[in-house]
């Protein structure tokens, strides 16, 4: 089953339906670029504060940049510059600002695929637009959390992964486990341009 299913991934590659390990990215400056907690926390603690990092209709919130970034810079840095350096736009020296990186992701296995996140400050992940693991609050990248998810090889899933940095480090370290695996990794060959 596994060699039909690379089979057809290769083929809508070749075609250029699917362009592997190419993520949209969002970056927004949030707290007004300056720190302010006037419409919300510094380090929101649920889905619904730190959904408000996301909204422009939140005057503190607002877009700084969008494009496309490498999968494999956009889930895996530790400082603001990795960004900048692939071409991206952070606002506020690194400070103030939150990171929303979406994906098609093409699992090549059936079964229960777990997630592990990592980030400086909070951040989650949703597949679907189902919450699969959180990691709100203020701190630095040191505790990753994980959360599961049963999928369906070959079905597409839209990954949307966010994090937001207040002041100080930042980053985000995503990795995944596929049923057979025993190793967190980032695993680009299941993740493409939305």
């Amino acid at each position: 089953m596994w060699s039909k299913m690379i089979k057809a991934l290769h083929g809508l590659l070749s075609q250029g339906r699917l362009v592997n390990n190419i993520v949209n990215v969002r970056i927004f400056s949030t707290h007004a670029g300056n720190g302010s907690q006037t419409q919300y926390l510094n380090y929101p603690s649920t889905t619904a504060d730190f959904d408000r990092l996301f909204d422009v209709s939140y005057s503190n919130t607002t877009l700084a940049w969008s494009g496309t970034l490498s999968g494999s810079v956009a889930l895996n840095h530790s400082i603001y510059t990795t960004l900048t350096g692939a071409g991206a736009s952070v606002p506020n020296s690194g400070n103030y600002y939150s990171l929303e990186v979406t994906a098609l992701f093409i699992p090549i296995e059936d079964g229960s695929y777990s997630f592990q996140i990592d980030s400086d400050d909070g951040s989650d992940l949703f597949m679907n637009g189902g919450l699969v693991v959180s990691y709100y609050g203020g701190h630095g990248i040191a505790t990753p959390q994980s959360g599961s998810i049963s999928l369906i090889a070959g079905t597409r899933y839209t990954l949307v992964a966010r994090y937001q940095e207040y002041a100080g480090g930042e980053g985000l370290i995503l990795k995944w486990k596929r049923p057979s695996q025993g190793t967190w990794t980032l695993q680009t060959s299941e993740i493409y341009k939305p």
